[in-house]
């Protein structure tokens, strides 16, 4: 006795959106037979798995400064507030100064923020199976 079976589902899969992507693997079929009494082979079941490859792009955590105490913090910030204080003291002075008739230049050249570079990009691949069951017309 010969049987046949009929797996109709399986041109469709091969034809699939996620098949014929370029970073997908062919499908790959798995039959289950089964051997019953009577020394008969019998389909059970069939299924066609792919496996897709996706890439992602990793977004880079922006790390913040950690902070020990909240003390700590509030003694920083009453320092800066002292440092402000004596900042505009000295600005009134050369004020004054610059009233007197004098053309005074500051010495300092100014400062230019350079852009901070890119950080490299990072990509992650994931591979994901994609199974399909098959249903079976057996003859």
């Amino acid at each position: 006795m010969f049987t046949t079976y009929t797996l109709n589902e399986l041109a469709e899969i091969a034809n699939n959106t996620v098949a014929v992507k370029e970073d997908s693997t062919k499908p790959k079929v798995s039959l289950s037979f089964e051997l019953n009494r009577s020394h008969i082979l019998k389909l059970t079941k069939a299924s066609a798995e792919i496996i897709e490859t996706k890439v992602e792009e990793i977004t880079p955590k922006k790390e913040e400064p950690k902070t020990e105490d909240k003390k700590d913090d509030d003694k920083k910030e009453s320092e800066n507030k002292d440092e402000a204080k004596d900042e505009t003291k000295t600005e009134e002075k050369k004020d004054g100064d610059a009233k007197e008739g004098e053309a005074k230049t500051e010495d300092k050249p100014e400062e230019k923020k350079e852009p901070e570079p890119e950080p490299k990009k990072e990509y992650k691949t994931t591979k994901v199976p994609h199974t399909y069951a098959i249903a079976i017309k057996e003859k």
